[in-house]
């Protein structure tokens, strides 16, 4: 890794998270999907002057990647912080340390979008934005489309990757669903953005698909749940799960155990009377289960649901671009490194 490189991945950590490590000679690493071989490979030819490494991650599945981590005598006599996109920072041994830093924080909105308050006459109560073709978005679509529903929501899927999970073939009518993909929703808005911004920035919270002006509940379906049909405590949040609150909308999250909670710790409203008890530690299967009988319900129920709550939504909104989600998690890194 040399030193344009290194620059370079610095400045993903945002200014706030790098004001952090601003007085420590610091070196940062990208080690995103890596497999543990890979991480160990890097490790052994490491051998960069510095007091502490960060490496960054979007998402820490594998147990074995971080006993390398604690481990590698290349990194003997180093603070290490694992950079994660999860819900807890902590301390894993002497000198290593996880912190979170959801994706969202990447880059930051200004100001608040221009969103205000849905009309009482929209026709469609749900929308569902999907790009990838993770088994637990091809569910979720199968399941609306098993009962009838797929109509009742502003709905899309792309079918590119691999539709040939073994898990699907156990599935009815599932060759049905799959020719119906992709169900693309264009948006001319799309284009002028593309246009307009980056790369960077398109990844960047921005809510801007007609979608989220037009349905009062936003289903979020996040990049990881448990990694269906394992039963895996997986944790990832990324700018997805923040469009809701950005959107002035009801969120629905299918993500993975203890993602409502942490949202929750941030003091956001999340509305748990709309789903089941004990949604938030069900698995992705239960979850879509609920997702879908709550769909059943209709658009009237979701636009009465939706004006019954709108001093949780208005407070989600206002919350979020008061800067006070971000000075929190700050705050909870802060605590843990010093």
């Amino acid at each position: 890794m040399d030193v344009r490189s290194t620059v370079v991945e610095f400045k993903k950590l945002s200014r706030e998270l790098r004001f952090l490590f601003l007085n420590k000679k610091t070196v940062t690493q990208s080690v995103g999907a890596w497999f543990p071989n890979q991480l160990e490979q890097f490790l052994d030819t490491f051998n960069q002057p510095c007091d502490t490494v960060l490496l960054l991650d979007e998402l820490w599945r594998y147990t074995e990647s971080i006993e390398i981590v604690l481990n590698h005598p290349n990194l003997k006599n180093k603070d290490v912080f694992v950079v994660s996109t999860g819900y807890q920072n902590k301390q894993l041994g002497p000198r290593t340390w996880m912190i979170t830093w959801p994706i969202y924080f990447l880059h930051s909105l200004n100001s608040a979008a221009d969103f205000s308050n849905k009309p009482a006459d929209l026709k469609i109560g749900f929308n569902c934005l999907n790009n990838g073709t993770q088994v637990h978005r091809i569910l979720l679509g199968y399941q609306l489309y098993q009962r009838g529903l797929l109509d009742q929501v502003l709905f899309t899927q792309n079918n590119q990757g691999p539709l040939d999970a073994s898990i699907l073939d156990t599935f009815p009518n599932i060759e049905e669903y799959k020719k119906l993909l992709p169900i693309l929703r264009p948006d001319p808005m799309d284009l002028l953005l593309k246009n307009v911004y980056d790369d960077t920035k398109i990844f960047a919270p921005y809510v801007y698909h007609y979608s989220h002006h037009n349905s009062y509940c936003n289903i979020v379906t996040e990049s990881e749940t448990d990694g269906y049909p394992y039963q895996l405590p997986l944790e990832i949040i990324t700018e997805k799960s923040y469009k809701p609150f950005v959107a002035k909308q009801i969120p629905i999250m299918l993500a993975g155990r203890g993602h409502i909670a942490y949202l929750k710790s941030l003091g956001l409203e999340m509305m748990e009377d709309l789903l089941p008890t004990n949604y938030d530690y069900m698995w992705t299967d239960q979850k879509i289960s609920a997702i879908v009988d709550v769909v059943a319900k209709g658009p009237e129920f979701i636009k009465e649901f939706y004006f019954d709550h709108m001093q949780e939504i208005n407070h989600n909104h206002q919350l979020w671009f008061s800067g006070k989600i971000k000075q929190t998690i700050l705050q909870r890194i802060q605590n843990i490194i010093v």
